[in-house]
């Protein structure tokens, strides 16, 4: 998935800095839809030396080449990596996002335009709440 995700940066000339790989590796490998801070908290684990600007630019390029982009959910920003079509399971006890399998199959292309990506969010209870016994 990474080296998919690399090989396209490459490809639109775009340069695979330690912070571009470590940003991509972290939203690969991890999927939580982290906000800036958490993001940020991630990557400064792995390059001590990052700062808030640098991950804000890096984030930026990530997103005018469509390889991330941000939604908000209650107030909050957070990122997603494009890898593949999915949809997101928010819940609206714990605010928890997951990634869930497509309801329909992406369009490449619609009448008022060229896809890039498509995004829906479904609002529930998580199963980990179920179990602890919220409810709405």
């Amino acid at each position: 998935m990474i080296d998919r995700v690399i090989n396209n940066l490459k490809m639109n000339k775009i340069p695979i800095t330690p912070q571009r790989f470590a940003l991509v590796e972290i939203l690969v490998n991890n999927r939580i839809h982290p906000t800036f801070n958490e993001l940020y908290k991630l990557i400064k684990n792995k390059i001590k030396n990052t700062t808030k600007a640098a991950l804000y630019n890096n984030i930026e390029v990530l997103e005018k080449n469509g390889v991330i982009f941000e939604f908000s959910i209650y107030g909050k920003k957070h990122y997603d990596i494009i890898i593949e079509d999915h949809d997101h399971f928010v819940c609206l006890h714990c605010e928890g996002i997951s990634d869930i399998a497509p309801h329909e199959a992406k369009e490449a292309k619609v009448s008022a335009g060229d896809v890039v990506y498509k995004s829906t969010f479904y609002f529930g209870i998580c199963n980990k709440c179920k179990k602890k016994g919220s409810i709405l």
